[in-house]
């Protein structure tokens, strides 16, 4: 049978039941169309051979991953399937449809379709956890600029995707999966990872608490349990608490094994990251120089930064330049100009060390501020007290336009060079305007006391 031609039930003595608008005698109609089905002992074994055949084809496609295919059969499930349709029986077959579009990259009609089966069956986990995902990969994958969304677009889809996760996790509050997606919505697309971690960490507990049959049963959400591990450990890390992120990097480790459903670069990576956290540098060596036996340089770019960076904080720029240069010269990104500039700095290579860091600000539109502040740091230490002043301003200015508050790092180093310039205004209204904006700033006290000596 042609995909595009629609299926056709039989309906009892021969009459076809014809898509009308709702009329006024619409409740007689229902009861002459239960008056001629209670007539008609084969008309609900036809409904249901076609739901059935229905599903046959579903799973023969299935089988080859071909979603397309049932794309082509049933979509819009309204043209090719309206006796189903009529008969409020397509709902699973809607579903399966739904899910098809979202694995071909139809993720608007896929949305669509989901809305309706869950409107149709409100309760029903799978439709709103569906729903929720299918919001979550638009998002994410605008993000990756696969596809392009206004901000409002976004906003919507964010919220719509949260609304469903929260109502899935409802639905079924010992689940793993529903956790794991909201946590990632939160962490790769809204960078919030405080709201990330403690829906990791329910994953994970969650996980956990199954005894052995229901792990058995929901063998498929271990993948995800694992993930979480993993990126549970990564927000922690953002958050200093390396000691407890170990403890659950090497949980992951240890249940991934070869099913690798982390890659293994990222797993020694966020391992090195841990080591480092913990002044732990030695270990961290062997981590990253494992992780990078994974990737390429040009890929892993990252990596080998790391890498070097736990060599440089060892005193041995040398060997951390050295893994630097792995890295194709076209392909070194901003952080690793600073890093490498960094080793060029430790080597009292200063004329190498200024140009590297102005060629991590050629392209950059983001970090821009890290760069200067080197830039404003070395001057400093070459007693350039003016050209240390023009590069500290320049990132606290860069910093209130891009991101809409001061740099602090920029306000400290102004303050310096206005104190060694003896501008006692300028260096005044730094350090105010610091104290206000991060009063826990290291070393903050110590300046201000540097400059009360230094102007009385």
């Amino acid at each position: 049978m042609c995909a595009h031609q629609a299926r056709i039930i039989s309906y009892p003595k021969d009459k076809a039941v014809q898509n009308e608008q709702v009329s006024e005698n619409n409740v007689q109609a229902d009861q002459d169309f239960l008056d001629t089905l209670s007539g008609d002992v084969s008309f609900l074994e036809k409904a249901k051979n076609r739901v059935n055949s229905c599903f046959s084809e579903i799973a023969l496609a299935r089988t080859d991953n071909n979603w397309q295919r049932i794309v082509d059969l049933f979509y819009p499930l309204e043209e090719k399937e309206p006796e189903l349709v009529s008969l409020n029986l397509e709902t699973p077959v809607r579903a399966e449809l739904a899910f098809a579009l979202s694995q071909a990259g139809r993720l608007e009609q896929s949305i669509h379709e989901y809305e309706k089966c869950v409107q149709a069956q409100p309760d029903n986990f799978f439709f709103v956890a569906g729903l929720a995902f299918v919001h979550y990969n638009l998002v994410y994958s605008a993000k990756n600029r696969e596809r392009i969304i206004t901000a409002a677009q976004k906003a919507r889809h964010i919220e719509e995707a949260h609304k469903h996760f929260v109502q899935a996790q409802k639905l079924r509050p010992e689940g793993v999966t529903s956790c794991y997606r909201q946590a990632m919505l939160y962490k790769n697309v809204q960078n919030m990872d405080l709201k990330a971690a403690p829906l990791f960490r329910k994953a994970v507990e969650n996980w956990e608490a199954y005894d052995e049959s229901v792990k058995e049963k929901r063998h498929q959400e271990f993948k995800n349990y694992v993930k979480s591990l993993y990126n549970l450990a990564s927000c922690l890390l953002k958050q200093n608490r390396g000691k407890e992120a170990l403890l659950f990097l090497e949980k992951c480790l240890d249940q991934d094994g070869q099913k690798d459903f982390v890659k293994p670069e990222h797993k020694y990576f966020a391992l090195g990251k841990c080591h480092l956290e913990l002044n732990e540098p030695e270990k961290a060596l062997k981590d990253l120089e494992y992780a990078a036996t994974f990737t390429d340089p040009k890929n892993g770019d990252y990596i080998f930064e790391l890498w070097a960076r736990a060599l440089l904080n060892m005193g041995k720029p040398v060997k951390a330049l050295q893994v630097l240069q792995k890295i194709p010269e076209k392909f070194r990104r901003q952080f690793v100009r600073w890093t490498e500039g960094d080793c060029y700095a430790a080597m009292q290579d200063y004329l190498k060390a200024g140009d590297t860091w102005r060629k991590s600000l050629e392209k950059d539109r983001r970090s821009r501020h890290k760069g200067l502040i080197r830039l404003a740091r070395m001057e400093f230490k070459l007693s350039n007290y003016s050209q240390c002043l023009k590069y500290a301003d320049e990132a606290n200015t860069f910093h209130i336009s891009t991101y809409g508050n001061p740099d602090a790092d920029g306000l400290f180093w102004s303050a310096a060079a206005c104190i060694r310039l003896k501008d006692k205004q300028k260096a005044a209204e730094a350090l105010k305007e610091l104290k206000a904006f991060k009063p826990d700033y290291p070393m903050l006290a110590r300046m201000i006391q540097i400059y009360e000596q230094s102007f009385g």
